[in-house]
């Protein structure tokens, strides 16, 4: 089984210099200075948010906020911050990495004594206008048009691929599934039996719906107990004696006439991962 985690070096590599940190930041400023900007999700203050927060950087490369990290994560994430700069010298707003100044937020508020909830609304507000750049009012959605043959044989060859970014050009060329498409697909499982233990029914994602699948083949080969449903892109298969056993899973590909494009997991599986979203949020 081959995975892959993409980050948004991608992103950078086949949309160019748009997305570089710089180019983030000073697009961030100068939508709301030009009134480029979705006054309901951030106000015009903050670019001033920035300014300031650019100016206590010196600061805290020179330890004066080193009293004001409580945490051993706290503590990793300013030294992993010094380590990035050279404190002999001033940075200008667009050479500070546009994560470090939630990092600068953190430390400021700390200081200043800042709690909930202002704080969470001040740093939500700072997120919206930094997300808002990086989206490029909506231009990233297109760099998918850029990636190369070869990088898409690439990303077609593992059978996951995970992706840290915001925006869903990975997600063209890779299965996607909602949490509210997991919810239905959970909901219309054909074999109720099988949530007392649902270690014994695997459900496939499949890349699209087959044109001419094969049910008797697999008709032919399955042991009495087991059953199995095809529903448009979905195939369920329930196997109260194991997986082990079965003789339909060497056949599954040739019968659906979907290669190697799709995935399965148990229900206990894809209940642990609606779970864990719900959690989330």
């Amino acid at each position: 089984m081959r995975s892959a985690l993409i980050g948004n070096g991608v992103i950078i590599q086949h949309g160019g210099a748009d997305y570089l940190n710089a180019s983030i930041i000073q697009r961030a400023l100068d939508n709301v200075r030009s009134g480029r900007f979705p006054a309901h999700l951030y106000p015009k203050e903050c670019v001033d948010f920035v300014v300031a927060l650019q100016q206590e950087h010196a600061s805290a490369l020179n330890g004066d906020y080193d009293k004001y990290v409580y945490t051993t994560y706290d503590r990793a994430s300013l030294s992993d911050f010094k380590s990035r700069y050279d404190k002999t010298r001033k940075y200008s707003a667009t050479e500070i990495g546009f994560e470090d100044y939630f990092l600068l937020f953190e430390l400021t508020h700390k200081k200043l004594g800042i709690t909930n909830p202002e704080r969470f609304n001040s740093r939500g507000v700072l997120r919206r206008m930094f997300l808002d750049s990086v989206f490029n009012q909506g231009n990233i959605e297109t760099v998918h048009q850029h990636f190369s043959t070869g990088f898409v044989k690439w990303l077609k060859s593992h059978d996951h691929v995970f992706t840290t970014n915001y925006d869903s050009n990975v997600h063209v060329f890779v299965m996607l599934l909602e949490v509210d498409q997991l919810a239905r697909i959970v909901a219309e499982n054909p074999f109720p039996e099988a949530e007392s233990e649902p270690g014994s029914l695997v459900v496939g994602f499949l890349a699209a719906v087959p044109e001419q699948p094969d049910l008797e083949m697999l008709e032919a080969v399955r042991r009495k107990s087991e059953r199995f449903a095809l529903c448009g892109d979905v195939f369920y298969f329930y196997a109260p004696e194991g997986f082990h056993k079965t003789k339909l899973g060497g056949k599954l590909e040739r019968a659906l006439g979907v290669g190697k494009a799709g995935t399965g997991r148990t229900l206990g599986t894809l209940l642990k991962v609606m779970a864990i979203a719900n959690d989330m949020g």
